[in-house]
């Protein structure tokens, strides 16, 4: 029902010439995908999307979807692809918005990539900021984080991910979001 709806909104947008509503359609039908584990169909979307939102120059859309095309890449279990997603979407780190959705997203980058210690301590800096900021994980997010956390406890056992969740839950200031700018490959300028 969902994904008929944003395909609906999606054609309306189109045809008014509503350019916001279009690519808002996108990200709609490309979250829709991936709840119906539709992953080609949700990464063609955002690429889409993508494509949108670079023609009309708004750049914080733009890293938004860029995360989304990773999500969808993360469940694919497509790493390398995902590293370079979410090197685009790290403008989300510097403007203040969506980030619980990119330290979750690094988090399971960071578990694909065999760096458990780091995953478990972004799982849990993505817990803080969702309590601190009183939200949930949207559902893609949660997804990713289900994966990643079954994935942990079996590496690094219940009370080691337990630990250095909390150890990440209690990180402060910057240092979440510098441990996931490294986790990613990138570095800001001073």
């Amino acid at each position: 029902g969902c994904a008929r709806a944003m395909q609906e909104v999606l054609e309306l947008t189109s045809r008014a010439g509503f350019d916001q509503g279009v690519w808002m359609a996108q990200l709609g039908l490309a979250d829709a995908a991936l709840l119906a584990s539709d992953i080609p169909r949700a990464i063609t979307i955002c690429r889409q999307a993508m494509d949108t939102l670079h023609e009309l120059n708004i750049e914080c859309a733009w890293a938004q979807a860029a995360a989304e095309l990773g999500a969808a890449q993360l469940m694919a279990r497509q790493a390398d692809e995902a590293t370079q997603s979410l090197r685009k979407a790290q403008p989300i780190l510097q403007v203040g918005e969506g980030e619980g959705l990119i330290l979750s997203h690094v988090a399971v980058l960071c578990a694909l990539r065999g760096r458990p210690a780091d995953a478990a301590r972004l799982l849990g800096c993505s817990d803080a900021w969702h309590a601190a900021n009183q939200s949930r994980p949207n559902s893609t997010v949660a997804k990713l984080e289900q994966m990643a956390s079954a994935e942990l406890d079996a590496v690094l056992g219940s009370a080691e991910f337990a630990r250095l969740r909390a150890q990440g839950a209690a990180m402060v200031g910057d240092e979440p979001y510098r441990l996931a700018r490294a986790a990613i490959g990138v570095t800001l300028d001073p």
